[in-house]
């Protein structure tokens, strides 16, 4: 299995910055999946407790901000989406 990180090189604040901006732009569903992703991935490479319960913290809000656009557009995604996606969060 290939894993594909584009978002790998950016620093953490950068990547933050990046994640408000895109969601105040009502992101596709992907890219919820690719900064759920990111964020598992910075949680595996964490040797700090520090960093990983900040990427648990963000997870959770972004998981929060998946269950709203959900709530709010019921074509956003489906349940099998929200399973998907929640496996994930519970990962990290």
């Amino acid at each position: 299995m290939i894993i594909i990180r584009k978002y790998k090189r950016i620093d953490w604040f950068d990547f933050i910055e990046l994640i408000e901006k895109e969601f105040s732009n009502q992101p596709p569903k992907q890219l919820y999946f690719d900064f759920q992703d990111e964020l598992r991935m910075r949680v595996i490479e964490s040797v700090s407790e520090g960093a990983s319960f900040k990427f648990k913290a963000h997870s959770k809000k972004i998981m929060e901000c998946f269950k709203e656009r959900m709530q709010a557009d019921p074509s956003f995604a489906s349940s099998e989406d929200y399973n998907e996606f929640l496996a994930i969060t519970e990962q990290i």
